[in-house]
């Protein structure tokens, strides 16, 4: 099911596809649907935090501001989950 939401007064309909069908339809609409709503209220708190460091900032700004960190966000996580298995992969031998 899709679901709208609303971003910096913009009104869009998204839909995450959390397991690429890899689990039953009934589950996946429930995980997409959850995901999709964590996924806007992030966007939105990392907006809201742009709004207080820079609130002279237009609205396009503070979006890519806030698309960036999470991006920023999402490399380190990556980086680090890489690293720890590395790690682990070297203990096993």
């Amino acid at each position: 099911m899709n679901e709208d939401f609303e971003i910096l007064g913009v009104r869009v309909r998204y839909k995450s596809s959390p397991s690429g069908g890899a689990i039953s339809t009934a589950t996946e609409n429930v995980l997409a649907d959850r995901l999709a709503e964590k996924a806007v209220k992030l966007l939105n708190s990392e907006i809201a935090a742009m709004k207080e460091h820079s609130p002279e900032s237009g609205q396009m700004q503070m979006l890519l501001l806030a698309a960036l960190k999470l991006a920023e966000d999402k490399i380190i996580l990556e980086e680090e989950f890489r690293n720890s298995m590395d790690k682990m992969s070297g203990m096993a031998r």
